[in-house]
């Protein structure tokens, strides 16, 4: 069996990101993809079952990654609940907007072994922005009976914008929208629970 290479897995999900970043999934040859990562096309195989296998490894290492570094951001220096929000939101619609075709991959192609793993790191990003959540709360900056649901909320509502929102929508829109609709109620519930207090 041939042992296994970290550095040249990396190279070509380094080459296969460039790529789908440049053009839709259905355009994509692994011949390219071997060709940008200076190796032969049956070397993908080794590390890759199928062309979706290797786009869904790639969104899951990229998720996987965007958490870590998230948790790090959150870690690095106070905010106020809303600005942790906002780390989060922006980190989301970013990951998102480098990858156009992930919704629409993940909808219709998802290999019954990734469906696990993709579900925890659902799970992992809903509790970042529920324990954002619940820290608002404890610090009387944000008022929400439900966190972890506005937790999915969230990563639904980015996933509607980046898939069925207006065709010239932009990042920073999606961002800006977002933190419209979630922060500004987060707080205004808060003003509203301290008026009435």
């Amino acid at each position: 069996m041939q042992k296994l290479d970290p550095n040249k897995r990396s190279e070509i999900l380094k080459a296969a990101e460039r790529l789908f970043a440049a053009k839709p999934f259905h355009e994509v040859k692994l011949d390219e993809v071997a060709a940008k990562a200076h190796i032969g096309k049956g070397t993908i195989y080794i590390y890759f079952k199928s062309k979706e296998d290797l786009y869904v490894s790639l969104i899951r290492d990229g998720m996987s990654s965007l958490i870590v570094r998230l948790q790090e951001q959150l870690g690095r220096k106070r905010r106020t609940s809303e600005e942790e929000l906002r780390l989060i939101v922006a980190g989301l619609v970013q990951f998102a907007a480098a990858r156009p075709n992930m919704y629409h991959l993940l909808r219709t192609v998802l290999p019954k072994p990734c469906e696990g793993q993709m579900s925890l790191l659902r799970r992992q990003l809903v509790a970042l922005i529920r324990d954002v959540i619940r820290r608002g709360i404890a610090r009387r900056e944000m008022q929400d009976p439900q966190p972890e649901l506005t937790g999915q909320f969230i990563l639904a509502s980015v996933r509607g914008g980046m898939l069925f929102g207006p065709e010239k929508l932009t990042a920073d829109e999606l961002i800006e929208h977002t933190m419209k609709i979630f922060g500004s109620a987060l707080k205004r519930a808060a003003c509203h629970k301290e008026k009435h207090s």
